[in-house]
């Protein structure tokens, strides 16, 4: 079997949850996967993308668009229309200022029983960090934003899935509970994540606990426990 990307990872808990809305924010070199999504399932199906030219069309709605990197008036109008989505896949330009905003424009935007899609929260090589924009093949430093604000933002709870580089599931909800082991490893992280390369080898070695790390399979047990359960 393939292994599971982002778009599966959207499909499975749409169908699990029964989420019908979905917003995927996304530049026109990212995300890539738009046409997978079966929109069929989906009340709301939209697309916010940014640096997108004027002429840009791959032949699929886009419906907020900007040619510039920020997306403040994109999601002031998303706002303003009274939207809120179920489910919304964040593939980010990985810049870290860019990463971490989109991050918070998805919180704010989500259901109170949605949840967030990261994709790129674990990159496969340390060749693939960089704070500043190389051509070609590059994770920027997402990986930090997403870490960064899962320790930093109140009454969350993620995990995430070991494919496709790292899918990061955020949720509203409950956090697990801390521990000295948990707050030593935020202090600690807090000490090395103003260097990138730095950041990235600690994550690799610490990935387990750092990132919430499961395999696809123990997260589909874990989301079919909390359909079962109720719980999120």
């Amino acid at each position: 079997m393939a292994e599971w990307d982002k778009a599966d990872i959207v499909h499975f808990l749409s169908d699990l949850h029964g989420y019908r809305s979905y917003l995927e924010l996304c530049t026109p070199t990212t995300g890539a996967l738009y046409h997978k999504i079966e929109r069929a399932k989906l009340r709301t199906c939209h697309r916010l993308m940014y640096r997108c030219p004027p002429g840009f069309d791959d032949g699929m709605d886009v419906n907020f668009r900007s040619p510039h990197i920020g997306t403040k008036d994109l999601v002031e109008t998303i706002h303003a229309s009274g939207l809120r989505y179920d489910i919304v896949l964040l593939h980010s330009f990985h810049l870290y200022d860019r990463s971490y905003r989109e991050l918070k424009d998805a919180w704010s935007v989500i259901t109170d029983r949605g949840a967030i899609v990261v994709h790129d929260c674990l990159p496969p090589s340390e060749d693939l960090i960089s704070p500043e924009f190389v051509p070609g093949s590059w994770c920027g430093v997402g990986f930090l934003a997403f870490i960064d604000f899962v320790q930093n933002t109140q009454d969350l709870a993620y995990a995430t899935v070991d494919t496709d580089y790292g899918c990061g599931i955020i949720r509203k909800g409950a956090p697990a509970q801390s521990s000295p082991e948990t707050d030593d490893l935020k202090a600690r992280w807090a000490g090395i994540r103003h260097d990138a390369k730095v950041a990235y080898r600690f994550m690799i070695e610490n990935k387990a606990p750092l990132l919430n790390l499961l395999s696809v399979e123990a997260f589909k047990r874990a989301e079919l426990n909390c359909a079962r359960t109720g719980a999120r």
